[in-house]
């Protein structure tokens, strides 16, 4: 796969609300140059882009790959899970999405970091040389970080100024340490999985590079040369960075290294004669001069002097390859450890800013281990109370009351005010304070004083200081999982509730008047004119109350009728327009129309109780449906007179439905596996197998199947198909012809394997949606046998009934509905967002639309072409028709509440034509670009937008 260059990130990336994937990211707005265009970070093999989003108020910094790197998901999945465990406090939050950002109609992936504002090493130790007391802090800051990370079996394996962020600490005079960039981490469970990162030149070992070495022993090197900068420049100032200093660097530059016998840098450390410890820059130099792995640790280096200071040979090895000879008054002076200050923890990412002598930094008391486990113990009570009392009192939900009623829409700053800083949109709360924030807030401060009492009682390790990490842990990823809970944008149901008892009975009284006896006439076709006519009726009403009454009894009169189809037609209706569950009213239109020994259509009957029974298993009614199939026993025996073959293939696909209660128990075990470990494959696979097979839940069941193992599953061994490979291929975004071919053939093979009348109805409706999806394609593919064009058109006919069928469980999966909420029978799509289908496409195609706007717009994009259509109600004043550069402009029919429209837009080589509930409105003639492929989807305007249905057609 060919990846973007830079060039085209920059260009995607001027339209974030088109390329992200992300809500939060569609709301951004990247940093720009002088030129008004974005301004990226280049790398090896990456740009990274600063992404201010205006309503969250988060600025996040997005990597975009130019290049692939072979197990970048996996890699970023370990080292997520790991630094969340350790609770390294110099990390970031990042996720890795692996369909992040959209460029020329296809997706690839994205690391979406949270940006740290600071400034980087070099650029903050330039503007503070003068400082000698900070540039000692700063020298324990990172003696302490590099510590922590080797205690917790961490690399970062690309330490240098870049990489290394100082921001301000909690504290107005304390500093920070935050590390970004972690391509090239090591952690225990990557060591087997090189990055093929070899870090920065001028900090790494010359062998390092030239052997492609990869451990957790890699940051030594790193380490030991930027502590030695730190304490050369406290000493040396600005003259000594002035002379050394190139702008990517710290102090030290590659030709230093590879050749430190011509490197007047280490001569000029080597000769210093007070101030810098020689022994640590003679254990640099001859660490260049010998294989890597006999540098010593920096801390053992600091706190062993046997370790640290250098032999009379090891002087004169020193002396002979730099040719410089040490000063002979010059003794080095001794190193103390410099303690700070009592108020600042001692995790190695915060220390204060000294404002005075470092031998004036001294704490007023120190803690012996029984004062710290005694002071900890307290502190760990008053945590513990105030976690409980905010559980009971604050964790609730919010009240209705207690949030802004409309959220603040924040304006983009004007353009003369682009350089100034965006303020944070300030969000309400209650007046105690979120509890999320409040058990958050708990949990650092144990965390914090758990880091304390652990540096103050060295390494003692017990019991309870185990339970009190973990209670920490706990309150805080408690904190975390409410504060993402709050904060998740959620879609309230935009139907209306359903008027209360009283106001029906009123409106079936008015109704009986107005109709009288015609509501009770006996004969059928009576029965079903007077339901057509209640529902034509109802369609015109304004008033909500009698247009449900009128839709209700609609309904019933279809029902009495034995007109399932009608009644099934009014009650998605009904759904449409009214907070109903539809299927528990298609389950009693079809008990009652079974009770019904006059039912003349039983084949009616029994499909669309079938269609009933599979929704209620999809979404997980089991019990419902077994007891549903259960009334239609009676129909199925005496449909046996009419056609025998038929029902007896429903009586085999009712038994299936009765048997799935059965088949859900049997899988408590994979349920409880998948408690205790996510990640169990056989769990995965049995769970996404029921969920596939059985229930119908595609959604729900592919993404487990991807996660699982069919290797020792006696159902999928016979198979000669890998299901994990097809569920990961479904999944992996933009679908080719051949993954579309493959999926195809694959799910036809497990229908033709299954047993399970049921199963091989679902395997025959999966198979036949990626067959109809890309038959024209596959049809205009040279390399495509003819046999397996005939297997495709023989299979139509079995599943096609099945397929068009608009309750069937594939109806949206040719769609990325991304941020939208499937709310009965469509779609809401939530303002400023949108869907797309999940392949490209190309050649002449047909975009089929049926929608319902909500004061608000919408936008199609294919090739380079869109097509907004807008509310005639809001934009009465526009004509019906224009163009807009490369947008085409429409208005939406005036439609009386919740009324449905349907857009075609046909683009073909020479020409384009857009229909409106087919009626043609507009057409244009000019050469279109179809060669190539494109992503299609649909975006919304200003508000949300309900979409019953989105497909794309390729035309022959």
């Amino acid at each position: 796969m060919a990846w973007p260059l830079s060039q085209d990130y920059n260009e995607a990336i001027q339209n974030p609300d088109i390329c992200f994937a992300d809500d939060e990211l569609r709301h951004g707005q990247a940093a720009v140059n002088a030129l008004g265009l974005p301004l990226p970070r280049s790398g090896n093999f990456a740009d990274v882009y600063e992404l201010t989003c205006l309503e969250s108020g988060n600025r996040w910094a997005i990597k975009c790959f130019t290049r692939e790197i072979a197990g970048l998901k996996e890699r970023y999945q370990e080292i997520s899970k790991y630094v969340k465990v350790t609770a390294l406090p110099f990390t970031v939050d990042f996720q890795y999405q692996a369909q992040g950002i959209r460029v020329n109609g296809k997706w690839f992936p994205i690391l979406k970091m949270r940006w740290v504002e600071g400034l980087l090493l070099n650029e903050f130790v330039r503007q503070n040389l003068d400082k000698k007391p900070l540039l000692e802090a700063l020298s324990d800051i990172w003696r302490r970080m590099i510590q922590w990370l080797r205690k917790a079996q961490v690399a970062h394996g690309d330490l240098q100024h870049g990489n290394i962020i100082l921001v301000p600490g909690l504290k107005a005079s304390s500093l920070a340490v935050k590390l970004i960039d972690y391509d090239g981490m090591i952690l225990p469970a990557l060591a087997r999985i090189p990055s093929g990162e070899v870090g920065h030149p001028a900090y790494q070992h010359p062998q390092r590079a030239r052997d492609g070495i990869y451990n957790l022993d890699v940051d030594r090197f790193a380490g030991l040369s930027i502590y030695i900068a730190l304490q050369a420049l406290r000493v040396g100032g600005a003259s000594l960075w002035n002379q050394f200093d190139n702008g990517d660097n710290f102090l030290f530059r590659e030709s230093d290294l590879n050749d430190p016998g011509r490197s007047d840098l280490f001569k000029t450390l080597w000769a210093m004669e007070e101030g810098l410890d020689y022994n640590l820059v003679g254990q640099l130099v001859l660490a260049l001069v010998n294989p890597i792995y006999k540098l010593p640790v920096l801390e053992d280096l600091l706190a062993n002097p046997a370790r640290r200071d250098l032999s009379a040979e090891q002087v004169q090895q020193v002396e002979q390859l730099l040719g410089v000879k040490r000063p002979v008054k010059a003794a080095p002076p001794a190193i103390v450890a410099v303690p700070l200050p009592e108020a600042v923890p001692l995790a190695p990412s915060v220390t204060p800013l000294p404002q005075t002598p470092v031998d004036s930094l001294r704490p007023r008391f120190t803690l012996s281990p029984r004062m710290a486990w005694s002071a900890m113990a307290a502190a760990v009570c008053c945590v513990l109370a105030l976690g409980i009392w905010a559980l009971v009192n604050l964790a609730e939900p919010v009240r209705v009351a207690e949030l802004p009623k409309q959220k603040q829409k924040v304006d983009p700053p004007d353009q003369k005010d682009s350089q100034k800083p965006i303020e944070k949109p300030v969000t309400p709360n209650t007046a105690l304070g979120d509890p999320a924030l409040v058990l958050d807030a708990a949990g650092q401060f144990l965390a914090t004083l758990m880091r304390q009492a652990t540096d103050a009682l060295g390494s003692v390790e017990t019991p309870t200081r185990e339970a009190l990490t973990a209670c920490a842990l706990a309150l805080q990823e408690h904190g975390r999982k409410q504060l993402a809970a709050r904060q998740e944008a959620t879609l309230p149901d935009p139907r209306r509730p359903l008027p209360k008892k009283s106001v029906v009975d009123a409106q079936n009284k008015a109704l009986a008047e107005k109709f009288g006896k015609d509501l009770e006439k006996p004969l059928r076709a009576d029965q079903e004119t007077m339901s057509a006519t209640l529902f034509k009726v109802a369609l015109k009403l304004k008033d909500p109350d009698t247009r449900y009454a009128y839709l209700a009894e609609a309904r019933q009169q279809a029902v009495r009728a034995e007109n399932l189809e009608l009644a099934w037609k009014i009650i998605r209706r009904l759904e449409d327009e009214y907070q109903m569950d539809a299927l528990e009213s298609q389950m009693q239109a079809t008990i009652e129309a079974a009770k019904t020994d006059s039912f003349q259509t039983r084949e009616q009957l029994l499909a669309n109780g079938l269609r009933t029974a599979e929704r209620l298993l999809q979404r997980g009614d089991v019990s419902k449906a077994k007891a549903m199939v259960s009334y239609l026993d009676k129909p199925v025996k005496l449909f046996k007179n009419q056609k025998p073959l038929v029902a007896e293939e429903f009586e085999r696909l009712f038994a299936d439905i009765g048997n799935v209660a059965k088949e859900e128990q049997k899988l408590k075990w994979a349920r409880d596996a998948l408690v205790k470990s996510p990640k169990d494959m056989h769990a995965n696979h049995a769970l996404g197998l029921f969920c596939c097979l059985e229930l119908g839940d595609w959604q729900k069941g592919v993404p487990l199947l991807a996660m699982g193992d069919d290797s020792e599953d006696p159902f999928t061994k016979g198979l000669g198909v890998n299901l994990k490979a097809l569920a990961s291929t479904e999944l992996s975004g933009l679908v080719t012809t051949k993954d579309a071919l493959a999926l195809a053939e694959g799910w036809y093979s497990v229908a033709k394997k299954s047993k399970s009348l049921l199963r091989q109805r679902r395997s025959l409706e999966k198979s036949y949606f990626w067959h109809r999806s890309w038959l024209a394609d596959l049809k205009d593919a040279q390399d495509e046998p003819p046999e397996a064009i005939e297997k495709i058109e023989k299979l139509l006919p079995h599943v096609k009934e099945l397929f068009d069928d608009p309750a069937s469980s594939t109806r949206w999966d040719h769609l990325d509905l991304g941020a939208a909420k499937l709310i009965g029978n469509f779609i809401r799509l939530r303002k400023d967002s949108d869907i797309s289908v999940r392949h490209s496409c190309s050649g002449p195609i047909e975009i089929t639309i049926v929608a319902r706007l909500n004061d608000s717009s919408f936008r199609v994009h294919a090739f380079n072409k869109v097509l907004e259509v807008s509310n005639r109600a809001v934009n009465s004043d526009k004509p019906n028709t224009g163009k807009n550069g490369s947008v085409t402009c429409i208005l939406w029919p005036t439609s009386s509440p919740g009324e449905w429209h349907s857009l075609k837009w046909r683009i073909s080589d020479n020409d384009m034509e857009v229909r409106m509930d087919d009626a043609a409105i507009f057409s244009a003639e000019g050469s279109n670009p179809l060669k190539g492929g494109s992503l299609i989807f649909l975006s919304s305007g200003g508000a949300s937008v309900d979409v019953r249905s989105f497909t794309v057609k390729r035309l022959q």
